[in-house]
């Protein structure tokens, strides 16, 4: 099943580059990446055509100017440019992917699903030192992870216990079930039948929306959150706004009291974008 991998991203080179490290290490290399980019300077380009010229897989550049938060936008133009892929798979780029990240995704997709997930949000701590050592650094285990900054807590623990508590866990723990867009799939017909992501929308749930529209369209939800796993960089937030919210919140709750399933808010899928 042909796959790409959507990464959006804006003015993140360091973190970008150890996302990338990510995938070059996955055990499954049968994708394509896309980074979605909503205006980033010179200096993202350069890191992209640098990883270009080596990269295992396919990799793409979808970049438009930056005129304010439009994430929405250039993940739509990033959806429309995967037209030979049956499949998509939403992260960020802060969002490192454990070596079966690809491979997890792919084994648990089926028509008529999505897959919801997320990523363990690291210290600023342990974050730096990532930084400092690089990919290669990293061990993905508690034990390295503890020692360096993560705190002792079962949330963080049962991320890494074995393959079969963590299929339970995802099955029997009592977490919302949404479409969160730095780790979250589907099949690309059905995003484009919604209407791919409201364009009206900036930061807030813009990503969980789209999820509502997927389910009252008639899709299902399965959780992978313990096994497609991801840790999560963590940074600041300057762009975030009370305005970017409220307007959000207010198509949120209009999805759901009126069940959308559609949105027309979006560009024509069958552009090219390049």
């Amino acid at each position: 099943m042909h796959t790409t991998i959507i990464i959006a991203s804006y003015n993140k080179p360091q973190y970008l580059q150890l996302v990338l490290d990510g995938y070059r290490k996955q055990s499954n290399l049968n994708f394509d990446v896309i980074i979605a980019d909503d205006g980033s300077t010179e200096e993202t380009k350069t890191l992209i055509d640098k990883e270009k010229a080596t990269y295992p897989v396919v990799l793409k550049h979808i970049w438009h100017s930056d005129k304010g938060f439009r994430k929405c936008r250039i993940l739509n133009k990033a959806i429309s440019a995967a037209k030979d892929s049956e499949y998509l798979i939403f992260t960020d780029d802060d969002c490192i992917p454990l070596p079966n990240f690809i491979e997890n995704h792919l084994k648990y997709a089926s028509p008529n699903y999505f897959l919801s997930s997320g990523a363990m949000r690291l210290p600023q701590n342990l974050t730096d030192y990532i930084f400092r050592n690089g990919y290669n650094a990293i061990k993905f285990n508690f034990a390295w992870l503890h020692l360096h900054g993560l705190p002792k807590r079962l949330k963080y623990k049962r991320f890494y216990w074995s393959s079969f508590a963590r299929i339970l866990l995802d099955y029997f723990l009592p977490v919302k079930k949404t479409f969160n867009g730095n780790n979250t799939s589907a099949f690309r017909a059905d995003i484009i039948k919604v209407g791919g992501f409201d364009e009206r929308m900036e930061y807030y749930g813009e990503d969980v929306e789209l999820g509502y529209r997927l389910i009252h369209s008639g899709l299902k939800v399965r959780r992978v959150r313990h096994r497609a796993r991801a840790i999560h960089l963590e940074h600041t937030r300057g762009y975030i706004t009370d305005v970017m919210i409220s307007n959000n919140k207010s198509i949120i709750v209009n999805t759901l009291k009126n069940k959308r399933s559609f949105t027309k808010h979006h560009i024509d899928f069958n552009s090219e974008f390049k």
